[in-house]
Formats: structure tokens, sequence, C-alpha cells
């Protein structure tokens, strides 16, 4: 498979190819890393002086770029391959699913802007020389862009900036591109390729006790090894929640491993309401019960597309551990829009034991209309 992600410079194409080039059989490359040598070395040839001469090099530089692309793609036909990049003159390939970075335009600006803002100081003196030197400007154009990394306007006006950033959602909607931030590129990414298909359903593995191994991790040193692995899981599972890994005091994760490669695949983030009881937090409109203690469940990852079955072991450990320590009740919250986990004849927290004791409308921290659930110890 063949994806092609396009964006505006400084949207984040290559900050999200590197995310992507960590998922299994998957090479990632952009386009720049082949346009650019190849200009470079293709610019001492031409003298740019005329529109004949600047057309031959922009048709070599073609012919360059698309077979060095093609000797990429060939060397890694069995990966999915992303790309990454404007497909430049020449760069002519067959894509079986595009995306288009969707960015914010302040952040664009300044993330733009701050980005070349580094390029010129650290190229400030050959850029000096550069423009002293008697050669065409528009090969001053190209040395700057190729070799300075310098793609555009520096801190112009709005609407030299409108110019040059255009309709990106136009030019999506034109090229049948998904049209979507980095992360919702990164997430339907990432559960596209790690779909496993055996008998044209997805491949499950069943989570036991003996190919599994739960643990608990109370501490910011404890969690600091598998940060990056959490913040992964909150990006892929079902039902997503955006948790920041960090502790704070009267929390923990739980972490359930698959033992055949020690993989972390599924988590639960808890908290401790003790410490609500004498503050300013009305906790009890979240369906805690004042002087009863009750631990909360903020969050809980199902794990990735071929580990379903990852909450009920999570949820269980956690009950045992809030009876052995005294606990009267578990309490979590549902998204009104996941009925698969909160209905109360088929969903996941229901068959648990939860029941739905209350509701919480939208402007809590995920902006949702949440479902109170409680189980009662």
């Amino acid at each position: 498979m063949i994806i092609h992600i396009l964006g505006k410079p400084g949207a984040g194409k290559t900050t999200l190819g590197k995310r992507l080039s960590k998922l299994p059989n998957t090479f990632v490359f952009d386009t720049d890393d082949i346009d650019d040598p190849n200009s470079l070395k293709l610019l001492s040839k031409y003298h740019f002086k005329t529109q004949k001469n600047i057309d031959a090099y922009f048709s070599e530089l073609a012919k360059l770029d698309q077979k060095d692309m093609m000797k990429i793609i060939e060397k890694n036909k069995d990966k999915n391959i992303i790309i990454t990049g404007f497909l430049f003159g020449g760069m002519d390939v067959k894509v079986d699913k595009g995306y288009y970075i969707k960015i914010d335009d302040d952040l664009h600006y300044k993330q733009f802007n701050l980005r070349t803002l580094e390029s010129i100081k650290e190229h400030y003196n050959d850029i000096k020389k550069l423009l002293n030197m008697k050669i065409p400007r528009k090969k001053i154009e190209r040395y700057t862009t190729i070799k300075m990394k310098i793609r555009g306007p520096f801190m112009v006006p709005n609407f030299v900036w409108k110019g040059f950033v255009g309709e990106p959602e136009k030019e999506a909607k034109e090229k049948g591109y998904k049209y979507e931030s980095s992360d919702r590129i990164y997430k339907d990414i990432k559960k596209l390729l790690t779909k496993k298909q055996k008998g044209g359903e997805n491949e499950k593995i069943g989570i036991t006790n003996e190919n599994s191994m739960i643990e608990q991790i109370n501490t910011k040193s404890e969690l600091r090894p598998i940060r990056e692995k959490l913040i992964e899981l909150t990006e892929v599972c079902e039902p997503h929640d955006d948790l920041s890994p960090e502790l704070n005091n009267g929390e923990s994760f739980w972490i359930l491993k698959y033992s055949e490669n020690n993989e972390i695949i599924g988590y639960i983030k808890t908290i401790d309401l003790e410490q609500f009881k004498h503050s300013n937090h009305n906790f009890e409109t979240k369906g805690g019960i004042r002087d009863r203690k009750g631990i909360q469940i903020i969050g809980l990852c199902n794990g990735t597309t071929q580990y379903k079955g990852v909450a009920k072991p999570l949820l269980n450990s956690v009950e045992k551990y809030a009876r052995k320590n005294g606990y009267d009740y578990i309490l979590l919250h549902a998204a009104e829009e996941r009925p698969h986990l909160w209905d109360p004849e088929t969903g996941l927290y229901s068959k648990a034991g939860f029941r739905i004791v209350g509701d919480l409308p939208a402007g809590n921290s995920y902006n949702l209309n949440m479902k109170i659930m409680r189980k009662d110890l």
C-alpha cells in the first residue's frame, strides 16, 4: 500500500512521518530528501539567465526525481510505503490513499516563521554572501530553498500569507484526499496498517491469565520508561481517552502486558477520590458518594485492534485492588456517543457490573456529554 501525506510547508509533515515510521512493516520517505539533493546537484550545470535554461533544469530534475523515487518504492515494495511532501514534477506514482494535513492558521503561521527564522539564523552569513553574488535572482531562490531550507516568505502581511497557503481544504477535495489534523491522520493510518486480517475478519488475541500480566505503576519515575508507549496507546485505543501519562497524588496506572513479547497492550488510569472530600471539587455531581471511600477510573484503553478484550481483565484487577484496600465503590464515565460502553443491556461497563447513576453535561475536560457509572462493592 502506498499512502501520500500532503501539507503546506511548516504544517508538520516531517514530524508526522517520523511518528508513522515506527509502525511495523512501514517505510516512510520525504520527497524533499529526493528533490533537494538532486536540485542542488544540477544547479551548477545551469546559469538560470533564460527561461529556456530554467525549463531545461527542471526537465532534467523531474527525470532524476522520478528515477530515484521509483528505486525507493521498488526496494521497499514488500512494505507499506508512506510518502510525505509535495510530489514534484516528474514524481508520478499511483497512491492508494491520500491525506492533507489540516492545521490552525495561526499555529501554522507561527510554526512556519519559527522554522524559517532558525534557518535564517543558521545560514545568515551564507545568505549574505549569496545576495552579494552576481547571479540571477531565480538561482538565489533555488539555493535558499534547497540548501538553506527557507521554503517561503518570512513574517509577511496577512494577504501575502493567505496567498502563500492558498486553500488547502479545496486542494484536498480536488485530489480526493482526506483533510484532517495530524493526530487524526496518524490514528487513521495506524488503524489501517495495524489491522490484521484472518479469514476476512480482524485477528483477535484472547487475553488470559496465562498470556498476560497486569502491573500497577505508582510513581513518575516508574512510568518514564513506558511513557511513549502510553502516549501511543491513547492515540489508537477504542474507546479513545486523551490522557496525559503523568501521575499526581492518589493516581496510578494499571498496565496490561502481553507475555509473548512483553508488549503493553492496554491500561487504566485511576484516582483515589478521598483527596476531593475536603476540597472545592464537587465530586458528588460526578457520581461520588460522600463519606464513602471511592476510586475513579479516569481513562480506560481497550487495546489496539488485535487485542480486543483488554478492558475486562483491567477492570477486574482494579476491582480486586479496591476490595482489598477497603474502597466502597468504583466510579467511571462513558461518553454518550459510546453506547457500546454504557448501554444497560449490552454495554461493556454494564456487563462488568457498573450502572448509570447520572449524567455529566458537556463542558467537562472532554467537552462531551457523559454517562456517570458506578459499581458499589
